[in-house]
């Protein structure tokens, strides 16, 4: 099986970069009319190699072909001038460069052509020791030539290094255009190229030393075992010590070329003229003396030919891939699996390493400073990594080393070739031979058992498609080929359930659970699903503390137990396992957004914008993570916005929004755009909020988020509310309750409703307003939604009062009082402010003084202010309408450093009664016309506040008929609203106007309690009896001192 796309020799990305050349350079095309093209050989960076036949000399050459080199003449003399340095190398184990040419602008260079293999084809069969060394030293003896005249090859790898006829090497491929002097290099292999190359993308003269010691590195890999053991042992130990020196990653302190020629030319050739005889003899008493000393040594020796990894805790492990090969990805990928298995083994997060190195566009597999800073930044105290050599079209050789951070010190290194043929067979091995050796260099008191690695045959799928694996056909691809491997099987739950597919994960599970000897690994996460599907809090709580015990110091487990505590409501041991999991991860910027997240909610925000989301932030920003930085400065305005420094949040929220682009991240720009609403609204810059939630409404319905874009309806309705624009509220309002009717949302659809009917009954719209409460009442019932149950019981009382409808008022407070509990503190302060109005309705001024009074103490006691200055206002009217004046100022003092103009309604009242206190001062003066002007004015307030307001001006400053206050009481006013109708009555019976009069007279007949009937009596002629004894029964609640003041405010 041959997949060019993903492991053939010929592919571009396991091979040095091809250059794109033209049409002209094709099979059978001519080349400055002498050379006939015969076949394409290969590419690289620089260039293409072609065979031809040289019809002039009649010979077979090779042309080196550099597309476009002829057009820069610059260039093109720097290629003469190379090519004639290079003509200079005449070495048998050198291939012979004769000339250079050129055709229109194609520049080529000709060689000598060569019969053999390439020295990748060869090592995929085992190599004799006499053949590693004279390879050895004829590619040392090549490249001394070479730096003789100040020549580097720049490429060499094993696809560069010919076998001829004799099976002696010729070195191919030069990089003409690479003098020693230019010191620049674009060619290369990574795995053979040395790391300042890869670094800063110079080569220095010990370049090609570092690239010779790793062909090496692959030949001695590929030596057979020969004669005695412990001579073999003697001879690669050599070989290997040679090897590190000239792969050294430090160039200076590479071995010099002259001194690895003559390891290669000395000691092993002379002990091949000892004779057979002396061998033996030898080989005998060595053996001997290792067998008397192996109590002494061997444990000595073994330690120091295999190191371990540190063992003082769980060894952090980070797994890196070459990413020119897309099949590496999903071995990655799937190794993973038996490693997690593993007690002593933290692995990093794949998809958060990922996104880390494409942030800092960070190349770890090729340079070592990037891996250290890579490890440094997740904490990771090892690195794995893997790479593959290509050794044949269907071939390669597969390398993995384990190195220990932060010194990039190796552990040990496992190879193995693999063939398409024989793909499964071959991973298999190589994995095994991987895991076994990982596992090995861990030390602990209770070794562990090899994994099954069957599942590893899902890479057969990998192959056919040619690129990685995604999740889901990863899972698939190792379910299909091992049914029984439980890794397969969790994972395959857990996509299920990200994707919503809940039976599918509870089908998978039962398949794991049927599995036979379930590891314990495999059984407590298949339990951890279980308990989230079935929203079982005791079964996940007892399956993560299991885990969290046998597989310790593992962020993922520990920050999954937070996330289980939260479930519990155990905030603190959340946070105490966040901080534990970033004692290992410490510059992981989620962890420390999530233990900020729960900081806020619980109240600490110092410590939440201080330290964690500063860490939060520093960390994303290090990582260039864009997205996660936007999540925590959204953090940030939200913690703001919760202390009510409204500037601060707004300033964050905008922050965040720069950062989310409305393309790529629409739905958390949404959140942000309706966040600064609310922010800005808070500070009067209503602009920007209407502007900011228009856009979110706009970027949700295109995602299509439905629910969103209810919510954010009803944070612009909220917004037009709280600006006193309840028109505006109600549309926004209703557009929210459409889509939840729409998504048949059964929760928020009531509270939706409660919304709409609000709005409705601020605008005087009363019999819409009851509608919409009692469709709310009944699907809060139905939902056992009892905190909105109450709450609409009170605003249907509230209704009522309004309509004068006092026993159905009083049925739904008496309602709600009976069901009250310890945590219903708000409905309790609401329900005492009712009580209050209703008892101050019907004359009882002990009762409404004493609710009132309670309704306080409950507001004090909650801090919350917007409910004391509502409470507060409410007394000062009492004063007012009971003419205690003293009462009045005090209220009026207390309630001052409440007041904000933006609080439309509260701000009017408190106008009002300012109006009516100044009035009986007689310091109104030039304020009258200002105050009564900005009150008739007015049309953010509630209808109901609005009529009350005006028509108590029209008495207490004895307007003419005429007045303005009038002509829009008269557009606002309606039978259905009880108490401001019976005054508006009142007034114009006062004026004589003889339909108001009968029509009052019908009123009070409805209404005989109501507590300003003592008044409104005196507007109808003959009832003097009436308005005595009401008088009386009125006068008798109010102070002795209290009743002249009443008098000159109301009856003089």
């Amino acid at each position: 099986m041959n997949r060019p796309d993903v492991f053939s020799s010929q592919n571009n990305s396991l091979k040095t970069e091809a250059l794109a050349l033209g049409a002209s350079v094709t099979p059978n095309s001519r080349l400055a009319n002498r050379f006939r093209i015969l076949e394409r050989l290969g590419s690289g960076a620089q260039a293409a190699v072609y065979s031809a036949l040289d019809e002039l000399l009649d010979v077979k050459v090779a042309l080196k072909v550099i597309e476009g080199g002829a057009s820069d003449p610059v260039k093109m003399q720097t290629i003469r001038n190379e090519v004639n340095i290079a003509r200079q190398l005449q070495h048998p184990n050198i291939i012979r460069v004769h000339d250079v040419f050129s055709d229109g602008d194609t520049a080529f260079f000709t060689m000598a052509f060569i019969e053999g293999e390439p020295l990748y084809t060869r090592l995929q069969q085992p190599i004799s020791k006499a053949n590693y060394d004279k390879w050895q030293q004829q590619l040392i003896e090549a490249l001394l030539a070479c730096k003789s005249i100040g020549i580097k090859h720049g490429d060499i790898k094993p696809d560069n290094i010919l076998l001829d006829h004799n099976a002696d090497i010729k070195l191919i491929d030069f990089g003409i255009g690479q003098s020693a002097a230019s010191g620049a290099q674009t060619s290369g292999h990574q795995r053979y190229t040395a790391p300042e190359v890869i670094q800063t993308g110079k080569a220095s003269e010990h370049s090609d030393t570092y690239s010779l010691g790793k062909v090496l590195e692959d030949m001695l890999g590929c030596v057979q075992k020969e004669g005695i053991g412990f001579s073999h042992y003697l001879w690669v130990k050599k070989r290997k010590a040679c090897i590190k020196q000239l792969t050294h990653h430090l160039p200076a302190k590479r071995l010099p070329l002259e001194q690895a020629l003559s390891i290669s030319s000395i000691g092993d050739n002379s002990s091949a003229k000892v004779s057979y005889t002396t061998f033996v003899t030898f080989s005998a008493v060595a053996l001997l003396v290792l067998v008397v000393s192996a109590s002494i040594f061997s444990y000595s020796w073994y330690q120091k030919e295999k190191p371990k990894l540190a063992s003082d805790s769980p060894v952090q492990l980070l797994l890196l891939n070459d990413p020119q090969y897309p099949l590496l990805d999903t071995i990655n990928t799937l190794l993973r699996y038996p490693l997690s298995t593993h007690p002593h083994i933290v692995l990093d997060d794949q998809s958060q390493t990922q996104a880390l190195v494409s942030n800092l566009a960070l190349s770890p597999f090729e340079r070592d400073n990037d891996r250290v800073d890579l490890a440094a930044t997740i904490m990771a105290d090892s690195v794995l990594l893997l790479d593959a050599t290509p050794t044949s079209s269907t071939g390669y050789l597969l390398h993995a080393s384990v190195l220990s951070m932060p010194a990039n010190t190796p552990i040990f290194t496992v190879s193995h070739n693999i063939d398409a043929n024989t793909l499964s067979d071959d991973l298999s091995v190589f994995a095994n031979k991987l895991i076994q050796s990982l596992f090995n260099a861990i030390e602990t008191q209770s070794p562990q058992p090899l994994p099954d690695l069957r599942y590893l045959d899902a890479l057969d799928t990998a192959w056919q498609k040619g690129e990685a694996l995604n999740s889901d056909d990863t899972v698939d691809a190792i379910i299909a080929t091992t049914p029984d491997y439980p890794g397969g099987w969790v994972a395959k739950a857990r996509n299920a359930m990200n994707t919503g597919d809940y039976d599918g994960a509870r089908q998978a599970l039962d398949t794991l659970f049927q599995l036979p000897d379930l590891a314990i690994y495999w059984r407590l996460q298949g339990e951890l699903l279980r308990a989230e599907l079935n929203e079982d809090l005791s079964l996940a709580q007892q399956s993560i503390d299991a885990l969290v015990s046998q597989f310790p110091n593992r962020p993922d487990l520990l920050s999954l137990r937070a996330d289980i505590y939260q479930w519990a409501g155990e905030d603190a041991k959340a946070m105490a396992d966040y901080k534990a999991a970033l004692a290992l991860r410490p510059n992981n910027g989620q962890l420390w957004f999530e233990l900020a997240r729960l900081q806020i909610i619980n109240g600490d925000i110092d410590t939440a914008t201080s330290e964690s989301l500063t860490r939060a932030l520093v960390s994303f920003r290090q990582a260039k993570d864009s997205e996660g930085e936007s999540l925590v400065l959204n953090a940030f305005g939200i913690a703001y916005l919760r202390t009510a420094d409204n500037v601060s949040a707004a300033r964050y929220f905008k922050d965040a929004l720069a950062l989310r682009d409305a393309k790529t991240q629409p739905s958390q720009r949404a959140k942000t755009l309706a966040n600064l609403a609310i922010a800005t609204s808070l500070t009067g810059d209503y602009a920007t909020a209407e502007a900011s939630l228009e856009e979110a409404v706009k970027l949700l319905h295109d995602l299509g988020d439905l629910a969103q874009e209810a919510h954010v309806n009803d944070t612009l309705g909220f917004m037009f509310e709280e600006r006193g624009q309840f028109a505006r509220a109600l549309d926004y309002y209703k557009r929210g309750l459409d889509i939840r009717v729409q998504t048949d949302d059964k929760v928020l659809q009531p509270q939706s409703m409660s919304n709409v009917a609000y709005m409705h009954f601020l605008i005087g719209d009363i019999s819409l307003a009851e509608i919409y409460w009692q469709q709310a009442k009944m699907l809060f019932e139905r939902n056992g939604d009892e905190s909105h149950l109450l709450r609409t019981h009170q605003n249907l009382a509230q209704l009522s009062l309004v309509k004068g409808d006092k026993n159905t008022a009083t049925n739904y407070l008496t309602t709600v009082e009976q069901r009250l509990g310890a945590q219903h503190n708000q409905e309790k302060l609401y329900n005492h402010l009712l009580f209050s109005y209703l008892n101050f309705a019907n004359g009882n001024l002990a009762e409404a003084t004493q609710h009132a009074a309670d309704a306080r103490r409950l507001a004090q006691a909650s801090e919350d202010a917007r409910a004391q200055t509502e409470v507060l206002l409410w007394q000062g009217e009492i004063c007012l309408l009971t003419a205690n004046w003293s009462c009045l100022e005090n209220s009026l003092e207390t309630v001052t450093p409440t007041i904000s103009e933006e609080r439309h309604e509260q701000f009017a009242v408190y106008q009002w009664l300012t109006l009516g206190l100044k009035h009986h001062l007689g310091t109104l003066n030039n304020e009258r016309d200002e105050i009564y002007n900005t009150l008739v004015d007015n049309s953010n307030v509630p209808v109901i506040t609005e009529i009350k307001i005006l028509l108590d001006m029209q008495q207490r400053l004895s307007l003419s008929e005429n007045s303005s206050a009038m002509e829009k009481l008269s557009s606002l006013i309606k039978p259905t609203y009880y108490q401001p109708y019976l005054q508006w009555l009142y007034v114009r019976a006062s004026l004589g106007d003889e339909e108001s009069i009968e029509k009052l007279k019908q009123k009070l007949a409805l209404y005989p309690t109501y507590w300003r009937n003592h008044l409104y009596y005196r507007a109808i002629p003959g009832k003097e009896d009436t308005v005595e004894k009401l008088t009386t029964q009125w006068l008798s609640q109010l102070p002795e001192e209290q009743v002249g003041d009443y008098r000159n405010a109301y009856f003089d």
